[in-house]
């Protein structure tokens, strides 16, 4: 059960996880890494020490936040109720956000000062509440180009204003965990990650990124056929290509059944293998929180 927190008689959000690793030290803030993620439904980070051990992990749910200035406020309301979320001596910090407006360009023709045009491609981008970010996945060829929202970006420095903030995506983030995982196998595979609404779906063969898209979902039948139609469009058999799921997804769900009946290999991701976690954790499943964990690593 989550504990709902009220900072006001309109403004809520929810704790749903809190773990805390006994070698957790407040006096050693400052040879820990931050990384923050924050999407429109929701916001969880993790703290990671120098041997890359996650010694804090949070999550939150928003309640009744309809509106980006509402999201800002119940934001900093979850700010106001943590000390150590707020405190500004962090060794590395960084902030991912979930967002559906992204591109991918090959590194080798992407130009500096360019992220704005490769964006309104495929988006609209207003300038005046969207800030523009790019991060460069080296070992892929590839540059990810994305937005934020200049209220959180604002909302966030204040907080941390003698610390650098490196800004990542979320798919990036996933895209990077992923690419760790891939090295594996030479065979084409298709790894999904579950969030709130929304399937990551990610293709790789031979170490090489493939397909990567993002996907809203309403109901079972919507990530089925989203499914189905890549597993047609890009030639993949359903009686031998793996599917991996990390996420919010359990192996009991309802999706999950559909899905057996359409394709033989299911499997569930586990956590990034260059972070370590302590016994406190236990009770999250390892495949939960896939994108979140990779941040630091990225």
């Amino acid at each position: 059960m989550g504990i709902k927190l009220e900072t006001d008689t309109k403004k809520y959000f929810l704790l749903v996880h809190r773990v805390k690793d006994e070698s957790f030290n407040i006096e050693e803030l400052h040879n820990y890494v931050l990384s923050l993620q924050i999407g429109v439904k929701d916001l969880q980070f993790c703290v990671t020490n120098s041997l890359q051990k996650v010694v804090l992990f949070e999550s939150y749910s928003f309640e009744n936040v309809k509106t980006v200035n509402t999201r800002v406020q119940a934001i900093a309301d979850i700010y106001k109720n943590n000390a150590i979320l707020s405190a500004g001596f962090w060794k590395n910090i960084f902030v991912s956000f979930k967002t559906h407006k992204f591109t991918l360009v090959p590194e080798n023709l992407y130009a500096d000062h360019s992220d704005l045009d490769f964006l309104e491609v495929n988006s609209v981008i207003n300038p005046i509440i969207e800030t523009t970010h790019h991060c460069l996945h080296k070992s892929l060829g590839l540059v990810n180009v994305f937005t934020g929202d200049l209220r959180l970006m604002k909302l966030i420095k204040s907080f941390y204003q003698s610390v650098e903030i490196k800004v990542l995506h979320q798919g990036g983030a996933f895209i990077e965990g992923i690419a760790t995982v891939a090295q594996a196998s030479q065979e084409r595979e298709m790894m999904v990650y579950v969030d709130r609404g929304i399937f990551h779906i990610v293709i790789f063969e031979n170490n090489s990124l493939h397909y990567y898209n993002q996907f809203a979902i309403k109901k079972n039948e919507d990530g089925l056929r989203y499914i189905m139609l890549l597993f047609q469009e890009l030639g993949l058999q359903q009686n031998k290509t793996n599917i991996t799921f990390w996420g919010n997804i359990d192996a009991n769900s309802k999706f999950i059944s559909l899905l057996e009946k359409y394709v033989k290999n299911i499997f569930f991701g586990k956590r990034p293998s260059e972070l370590s976690f302590g016994y406190e954790f236990d009770d999250i499943p390892e495949h939960q929180f896939f994108d979140l964990f990779n941040i630091p690593l990225s």
